[in-house]
């Protein structure tokens, strides 16, 4: 697992999270949080990787951004009222499970 905080630089976000618009929400959110509070360290996103799926979880708002490991420029998945990379990477596969039902 790779913790984003207020801390992170920029070469900390762009070596540890594969996908691009991943990168940029942990980017945005870093700057942000700087503003508000300054870099005191505070936990922002985990990013996790469990079976091939990456996953970026925000703990305190309750979303998760998903996607796979495979393509780094694929568009991530928006997940809400997820409280643990497990439940995204769960919710994640069903949604994906409905478009590949044929």
């Amino acid at each position: 697992m790779f913790l984003v905080t207020t801390n992170s630089s920029e070469q900390d976000i762009e070596s540890s999270i594969r996908h691009v618009d991943m990168r940029e929400e942990a980017k945005d959110r870093v700057e942000m949080e700087r503003a508000l509070s300054g870099a005191n360290d505070l936990p922002i996103f985990e990013f996790h990787m469990l079976n091939g799926i990456c996953v970026m979880l925000d703990p305190l708002l309750a979303y998760a951004v998903v996607n796979d490991s495979s393509n780094p420029h694929k568009k991530s998945d928006v997940f809400l009222d997820v409280t643990s990379a497990k439940q995204a990477v769960e919710q994640w596969v069903d949604a994906n499970k409905v478009g590949q039902a044929n």
